[in-house]
């Protein structure tokens, strides 16, 4: 009878058993780690450097030619369809050709699971993707992959990747014509970026595009006053930190050009022109050197001949028109969005059946006059099929095919879910059986070896958690009890930690209590130690390395004490700095001592020196009648003359040497 069970328990026991291999297997055999190659990483670099504005063929073939001979991880491979992405999307404007490289994109991420394990890669990916979508006008392809792009970003919790996204969605909306919803997008994205801190140049240049398009989209909806207020933040924030890029001039200068652009037509909103026509001359007089904006000055030039317009000054506007027919259009046309090219080319045949009109040139007027209502009509149907066709409908229909599919899946996966309920069950009876039989045949001294085991692991374990805590309880005790000063500061200059020393040090100074989240009280208190300073901390935190200096500190109690000072960068999990610890202690006492040691070393060296020489006479003399004694022969009578002087001269030693004693002791 146990026999048949037995026989028929064993297919059943190989085939669970050969199913746990397979899943052990397939779950330890996971791909290693892609990494960029000293060529990628060269080429990247040198593909930055060279810019977007390069010939964009000449960029192609550069990648091109690199790789021929180059044999491409996936991570390789990924990195120059992104390259690629970018030379078609931003140069050659084929987005057809991006988008075949969005795909290539989007089936490495699928087909290797080490990058999909990568957020930041996964979302290039996605938001890649979603831009090219966006701009063929695919509302609803759009949004999908904003959305996966949100939900990364959720889970990665990644601040400067939601900065990225909030950007695009403000844009879009911008694009929209959405103009109020845009900068209150733009206004939350400039607000999470104050909690990104990564510091390469993109991502400190987004934080005044930021400002800047704020700026814009409150001009687009009736608010010039808000306009102008964004329009200042982004250009202080620019003068007060383009010195930290020295090698990137022209993207700083294209910037300002284009704020300045915009607070001329604010000003201009508010019929200040004379205001208006300074920054709209300093706009264009930024974008007259090769290869900057043009579009920016193309626009620029034909509002400030409107305004000139406005007042009559017919002889300004002639020129205008002029600089501006020297214009390249293709450079123009290819660099700009569809609804921006439809408002210049309106505002340009504004400007031109305007000024032919009142200089009497009818026929030219009449000719301007037919195509401004031609570019009105086109830029009217544009704007229709927008509204009609637009992202906040796209959002709405991909929510909902979004809630079906969720709604599906969630069925698919409850009958799934009862099924393995089911296999689960007969696995686990099954697996219990065979535990059940081994148990009862396995040996007491087996069981007694490995309770035996596991009790040592379990003892060790606790000692080792024992002693962790107890070190830690020590570490932080001896930083909080110590006289030494220990505190921490954010980005901002402001405390995250300080010990006890630190915090009585300012009662005992200034007689106020430093809190968390405040400034030290150096800055109010003592403006030029806070000078010195937050000149320390400043350069900790641009160069990342640490800064140690003696110094003399503040006087407490008529005393100037010698202080130690160090500052170091302190860094989070992403090995960014997030702000700086610092530690100071009073070396007045070893200072004090180091220079009574040198002083009585010099005092020791003065009087051996001087009395060595008194030393040396009846030395030499001694010496001498030694070697007499021993060498020649003498009467009784010369024996007892020599010895007598031979103890003269000991007395006179010995009187030195108590004058030697008695002159270290008296100095020392």
């Amino acid at each position: 009878m146990n026999n048949t069970i037995q026989k028929k328990l064993t297919p059943i026991f190989v085939a669970i058993t050969l199913t746990f291999i397979l899943l052990f297997y397939s779950c330890n055999n996971t791909e290693k780690p892609f990494q960029y190659s000293q060529e990628i990483l060269n080429l990247v670099t040198a593909f930055e450097n060279i810019g977007l504005d390069s010939n964009q063929f000449f960029l192609n073939n550069f990648i091109d030619n690199k790789i021929r001979n180059i044999k491409l991880n996936p991570l390789e491979q990924w990195k120059i369809y992104q390259l690629k992405i970018r030379i078609y999307t931003f140069n050659l404007c084929d987005l057809k050709k991006s988008k075949s490289y969005s795909d290539s994109m989007l089936f490495l991420v699928d087909a290797f699971q080490t990058l999909k394990n990568n957020n930041e890669i996964l979302i290039e990916t996605y938001v890649s993707r979603a831009d090219i979508f966006y701009q063929l006008h695919h509302y609803e392809e759009s949004f999908k992959y904003y959305h996966l792009t949100s939900e990364t970003i959720n889970e990665s919790k990644d601040n400067c990747s939601y900065v990225q996204y909030l950007y695009r969605i403000a844009m879009a909306y911008y694009d929209q014509g959405k103009y109020l919803e845009s900068a209150r997008i733009f206004h939350k994205c400039s607000e999470y970026q104050s909690l990104c801190y990564r510091f390469d140049f993109p991502n400190f240049f987004k934080r005044q595009e930021v400002f800047a398009n704020t700026a814009l989209a409150y001009l687009k909806c009736g608010r010039p006053d808000s306009s102008i207020y964004f329009c200042h933040l982004a250009t202080n924030f620019i003068l007060a930190n383009r010195n930290f890029y020295i090698n990137q001039n022209r993207p700083w200068d294209d910037a300002i050009a284009v704020i300045y652009g915009t607070l001329a037509t604010c000003y201009s909103e508010k019929q200040m022109l004379d205001s208006a026509i300074y920054y709209y001359e300093k706009s264009i007089s930024l974008n007259k050197t090769t290869g900057y904006n043009f579009t920016n000055r193309s626009l620029n030039l034909m509002r400030l001949a409107l305004i000139h317009l406005s007042k009559n000054n017919y002889t300004k506007v002639l020129p205008l028109i002029e600089e501006d027919d020297l214009l390249n259009p293709k450079i123009i046309s290819s660099r700009i969005s569809k609804s921006d090219m439809l408002e210049l080319e309106l505002v340009k045949s504004d400007v031109r059946w305007q000024y032919y009109n009142k200089t009497g040139d009818y026929k030219k007027s009449i000719y301007f006059l037919e195509k401004h209502h031609t570019d009105n009509t086109n830029q009217d149907n544009y704007k229709k099929t927008l509204l009609s066709n637009n992202l906040i409908s796209g959002i709405e229909r991909e929510k909902e095919k979004i809630s079906i599919t969720s709604l599906e899946n969630k069925i698919a996966y409850e009958k799934i879910k009862n099924i393995l309920f089911i296999l689960i069950l007969l696995l686990l009876a099954t697996i219990s059986g065979i535990i059940i039989r081994n148990y009862n045949i396995k040996s007491k001294n087996k069981e007694r070896e490995i309770n035996k085991v596991l009790f040592d692991s379990a003892a060790t374990e606790n000692e080792l958690l024992t002693k962790i805590d107890e070190n830690q309880h020590d570490f932080i005790t001896m930083i909080r009890n110590t006289d030494d000063y220990f505190w921490a500061l954010d980005l901002n200059l402001k405390f995250l930690s300080f010990n006890k020393a630190y915090y009585d040090h300012f009662i005992e100074l200034y007689g106020v209590k430093i809190e968390l989240g405040k400034e030290e009280p150096f800055k109010t208190r003592n403006p030029k130690v806070w000078e010195m300073v937050s000149a320390v901390y400043n350069d900790v935190l641009t160069t990342g390395k640490e800064v140690k200096l003696f110094a003399k500190g503040i006087p407490i109690n008529g005393v100037i004490p010698d202080i130690e000072f160090r500052a170091r960068p302190l860094y989070n999990q992403n090995k960014s700095i997030k702000g700086i610890t610092c530690t100071s202690r009073d070396i007045s006492e070893y200072i004090a001592l180091s220079n009574k040691i040198n002083e009585n070393k010099t005092t020791l060296s003065d009087i051996a020196w001087t009395h060595s020489h008194k030393l040396r006479g009846p030395i030499s003399t001694i010496k001498g009648l030694l070697h007499a004694i021993q060498k020649e022969s003498l009467s009784e009578k010369e024996m007892e003359n020599m010895l007598g002087f031979l103890a003269e001269k000991i007395e006179e030693m010995d009187k030195v040497t108590i004058e030697i004693v008695e002159s270290s002791e008296k100095n020392i």
